[in-house]
């Protein structure tokens, strides 16, 4: 899926040229790294899950709750003090840039908007 996001606004890298990004920059390695936790996640394994949320929070800054349902086309931008809450449904091609938040808000007590 990383693969698919990363051609999403890159057309023209090649599979190997992806994978060196994905090794040495932690644009791309943001977005492997919430894949991989996402895919735990929905497959319930939750072992390994804790190991790469702090990966994602160390090597890129961000902090990106698994639970969230991304769909082709996620790239982070410098991911220094980005995040992304629990819950959200993000459509195509979503980018986003250090320093964002993404979440809920609560209206009432059990209610969210």
């Amino acid at each position: 899926m990383t693969f698919k996001d990363v051609v999403y606004h890159f057309p023209d890298l090649t599979p190997e040229e992806i994978k060196n990004r994905i090794i040495s920059n932690s644009n791309e390695l943001a977005v492997f790294l919430f894949r991989l936790g996402s895919e735990l996640h929905q497959n319930n394994q939750e072992d390994l899950k804790p190991q790469i949320h702090w990966l994602l929070r160390e090597l890129c800054s961000c902090e990106i709750y698994f639970n969230n349902k991304i769909d082709e086309g996620f790239y982070v931008v410098h991911g220094q003090g980005t995040v992304i809450g629990s819950r959200n449904v993000i459509g195509k091609g979503f980018k986003i840039h250090q320093g964002c938040t993404i979440g809920h808000k609560k209206t009432e007590v059990g209610k969210e908007m």
